[in-house]
């Protein structure tokens, strides 16, 4: 991406984000299984996607990282979900990097509510690292739009 853009969430959600995603010394990956919040970003806005929903974000929106963050791969998926979505119109993607952050965004809003269902308002006595495997290798998850 040329230009650095703010990816923003909602701020409601900056706890699970923290949950999942903080980088921490002593950390424990069975409770908090993604190296960096970036990581939470793609699998939410990947969810949302995959479930075909998205949400705008509220009005406290909350900058969680810069595009610099994203690695090229990230931007390839996030590209590759932008141009499926509409229509494989592969111009309008190219033209504007801050299109796809912010249809990604609406992706993760709805796409995070799935994973804190999934991970947190369970009586699954698992740690999320565990759900979070069985859940990845779920097709009924991915391609169910519920």
């Amino acid at each position: 991406m040329a230009n650095r853009i703010l990816v923003r969430i909602n701020s409601d959600f900056l706890e699970d984000y923290d949950r999942l995603g903080k980088n921490q010394k002593n950390k424990n990956f069975e409770n908090s299984p993604f190296q960096i919040r970036k990581d939470v970003f793609m699998l939410a806005a990947t969810c949302g996607f995959l479930k075909d929903q998205e949400e705008e974000l509220p009005n406290n929106a909350h900058d969680l990282f810069s595009t610099t963050t994203l690695t090229k791969h990230d931007l390839a998926a996030l590209k590759a979900m932008y141009i499926n979505k509409n229509n494989m119109d592969i111009e309008n993607a190219l033209e504007s990097d801050e299109k796809i952050i912010r249809q990604a965004e609406r992706w993760a809003e709805a796409g995070l509510k799935h994973i804190k269902m999934r991970l947190f308002e369970t009586t699954n006595p698992l740690p999320p690292i565990y759900i979070l495997s069985d859940w990845i290798t779920d097709d009924e998850m991915w391609f169910s739009k519920k």
